[in-house]
């Protein structure tokens, strides 16, 4: 006879599943992705911390995944670490991504705005960068802050 292991799942982790679900993706494993593959066109979907977003004159960018995500402790970690670098390559390979932003580990409450993201590779790091039209939008007019389109 087989035992399973029950894991509660936080209200957080439920929000960020169901903001997942609102953008047509099935998460592989509900409580720990934090980025999927949306079956109807094989959009990449990243959900991303607002506390690592970083902004400068180029836009914004995220860290999505770092290679020490692969040294995770426990199996299910090394698991959806795995499964974010091959949705990262995934995403490269696309040309584009979508993704939206957390607060902590909270989603939104409700279906917000989808980001358009383009992946990059820095050396072994993968890295989210969204935000041209913004920095377009300062050069042609200076007198408004940056931080008005972050």
């Amino acid at each position: 006879m087989a035992f399973c292991q029950v894991l509660p799942m936080w209200r957080s982790v439920l929000s960020i599943a169901r903001a997942f679900e609102w953008r047509g993706v099935t998460l592989k494993f509900p409580a720990l992705s934090r980025s999927g593959v949306r079956s109807e066109d094989g959009m990449v979907v990243f959900a991303m911390p607002k506390a690592r977003v970083r902004v400068n004159d180029w836009g914004c960018s995220c860290l999505l995944w770092v290679p020490s995500d692969a040294d995770a402790g426990r199996k299910t970690d090394f698991e959806s670490g795995l499964e974010r670098l091959q949705h990262c390559r995934l995403a490269i390979r696309h040309g584009v991504a979508e993704g939206f932003l957390l607060d902590g580990d909270v989603a939104p409450a409700t279906e917000s705005e989808a980001l358009a993201l383009h992946v990059v590779k820095a050396g072994g790091e993968y890295w989210a960068t969204w935000g041209a039209v913004a920095r377009a939008q300062i050069c042609e007019a200076p007198e408004k802050s940056f931080r008005a389109y972050a």
